[in-house]
Order: structure tokens, then C-alpha cells, then sequence
């Protein structure tokens, strides 16, 4: 298990007895968390996560289901010293925090506390249909029509596009 590539900005806080676990939205990352570290108390060491395909791990294939996803990060947090830990997701990161949690709760770990944003309970239906799965230019015109879409800067540059579109189709 390589922590350094799920974990790179875990924060090794020594007096701390709190761990919060930080999971972005499907095309986010680990660092936009980092600068939380100024306005958290000592007592709790910032861990956010950053899945592989990610930032400085784009070279790293990206896992592309929830299940891969999850075992990946529980590998992760077992590999740090034990800790409570909250466990806070927005989006399809809040996805990945429940399920997470439900992991953690197998093996009787569970998380402190779960807090989740932008995203229905898993048990209702889906808003709206899934994007994932669409082919480029249907993927790129959903995106258009629910969040305002793809800058056109980046959409002039077909090669980075075909490098970005996989991050964030999860």
C-alpha cells in the first residue's frame, strides 16, 4: 500500500486525537483541503484524499467503481496509527464517505462521524440520469446543461481535454 498516493497531504499533527478525512467530488482532489489546516484546532490532523488518477497521480490509472475506490482508501487509513476519525465527503465524495463508513462499521471501526454534502441519500432516486457511461460529446453537453459546463478554453485544447474527461467522469 502506497499511503503517500492516497494521503499525500495527511497532516502528522503529534497532539492530535481527531482524524478528519476529507473526500472530494468526482473531478476534485486532495489539495483544495490543505489550507484547512489554519483554521483547524491542533487536536485534529487533516487527511485528505486523493484518488488515484488525481493531481500529481493522473499517471496512476484511475479506479473506476465505488468498490475499488473504497477498498483503496480503507487501506489507507488502516496503514495510519488508530484514531477516531470523521469522515466528511461532498458530492460523489459523500458516496464514497458512506460507504467508507459502512466498511469501517463491518469491521467494527466505525467513524466518529459522517457529514456529507451535495448529494441525495443513497437510498433515494437519483436526481437526474447518470453521466457516467456517456459517450464524450453527450458527457460534455450534460455537463453544459447542469453545471455551465467545460470553460471553452479547455475545450479548445482537445488533448488535454482527453486527458481531464476521465477524471471527471468519477
Amino acid at each position: 500500500m502506497n499511503i503517500d498516493l492516497w494521503l499525500p497531504f495527511r497532516n502528522q499533527r503529534p497532539k492530535a486525537t481527531l482524524r478528519l478525512l476529507c473526500l472530494a467530488h468526482a473531478g476534485g482532489g486532495a489539495a483544495p483541503f490543505v489550507s484547512w489546516n489554519r483554521w483547524l484546532p491542533e487536536a485534529v490532523a487533516l487527511c485528505p484524499i486523493r484518488r488515484p488518477g488525481r493531481e500529481a497521480a493522473h499517471g496512476q490509472p484511475a479506479l473506476t467503481d465505488v468498490p475499488s475506490l473504497v477498498s483503496g482508501m480503507l487501506s489507507a487509513l488502516q496503514a495510519l496509527p488508530a484514531r477516531p476519525t470523521v469522515l466528511l465527503g461532498h458530492s460523489f465524495g459523500a458516496l464514497l464517505a458512506f460507504e467508507l463508513a459502512r466498511r469501517l462499521e463491518a469491521i467494527a471501526q466505525p467513524p466518529r462521524l459522517l457529514i456529507v454534502s451535495g448529494r441525495h441519500a443513497p437510498s433515494e432516486p437519483a436526481l437526474g440520469s447518470p453521466l457516467s457511461g456517456l459517450p464524450d460529446p453527450q458527457f460534455i453537453a450534460e455537463l453544459d446543461a447542469r453545471y455551465g459546463g467545460i470553460p471553452q478554453e479547455l475545450k479548445a485544447e482537445p488533448e488535454l481535454l482527453a486527458m481531464l474527461l476521465p477524471i471527471f467522469q468519477l
